[in-house]
């Protein structure tokens, strides 16, 4: 968990190997705030990396996947800010 209370995990594809950085964010008291954002990294990126610069990291990458209830159910392929 990071200091914003978003939910961080490295998840490590069982065929290929890929890392991919999982951010999940949610208001308990809000319904339809579920964030999720999911972004590959690189093995190096995932043995150093810290809860606290996940969100930053995901930032940075050229694209990285989106969705959960706050985007009403839909997913998608995105870049740059989280809000």
């Amino acid at each position: 968990m990071d200091s914003r209370f978003a939910e961080v995990s490295i998840l490590t594809c069982q065929n290929c190997g890929q890392h991919w950085l999982r951010y999940f964010y949610e208001i308990e008291a809000f319904t339809a705030s579920g964030q999720w954002y999911l972004g590959t990294i690189t093995p190096e990126q995932s043995s150093r990396l810290t809860a606290n610069q996940a969100k930053d990291t995901l930032e940075r990458l050229d694209w990285y996947y989106y969705g959960g209830s706050y985007y009403h159910g839909q997913s998608g392929r995105t870049s740059g800010a989280i809000f």
